[in-house]
């Protein structure tokens, strides 16, 4: 994640790094610790965005 700040007092721009394979892409939308790193606090955890192509079957992991 590249996270840059702005002329804007307080605000960042959060650039995620995007995943990509032939079966769509993946990326990080939020992690705690990266964004604590960054400065960010909070108590979310982390967020996860998927795209799939068309005729891609993805699963859940569980843990």
């Amino acid at each position: 994640m590249r996270v840059t700040t702005t002329d804007i007092p307080g605000v960042l721009l959060i650039e995620p790094d995007v995943s990509r394979d032939p079966r769509g892409l993946f990326l990080e939308t939020y992690h705690a610790r990266r964004y604590a790193d960054a400065g960010i606090p909070g108590p979310f955890v982390q967020d996860n965005c998927s795209q799939s192509m068309r005729g891609t079957l993805r699963g859940l992991h569980y843990q």
